[in-house]
């Protein structure tokens, strides 16, 4: 072999060496970029499930504290031991005196044991 082969051959096998080492660094760079990527998704997923089990967590305490007021205004409208509902009005008994609740043009009216309004 001459000098020019040996020349040939080198500058082919350093093309060869160069663009092998241009696609595996390409091919590391995508698969690095790649995995960043994922790992941004898979942060961003946990993110959102975080929030989605919060708002969860937060719609049913506000159900619960709902529930609560809804029963605490019931409790408030509910008769006293000593209220009775005569003839859809509340009347308050105190030993063998009656009187009625809410002013004579406007009575507090009840049903059962419910009054119309809150009565505490």
């Amino acid at each position: 072999m001459d000098g020019s082969t040996k020349l040939a051959f080198a500058v082919v096998a350093a093309a060869v060496i160069l663009i092998g080492g241009y696609i595996a660094y390409n091919e590391f760079s995508r698969a690095r970029d790649v995995g960043q990527a994922q790992q941004a998704l898979d942060t961003f997923r946990q993110n959102a499930q975080q929030v989605v089990y919060q708002g969860r967590q937060d719609a049913q305490v506000s159900a619960q504290r709902q529930a609560a007021y809804q029963q605490w205004q019931q409790e408030r409208r509910r008769l006293a031991l000593n209220q009775r509902c005569v003839d859809g009005a509340v009347v308050q008994i105190e030993g063998s005196s009656y009187t009625q609740l809410g002013t004579l043009a406007q009575p507090i009216h009840c049903s059962g044991r419910l009054a119309d309004q809150p009565l505490r």
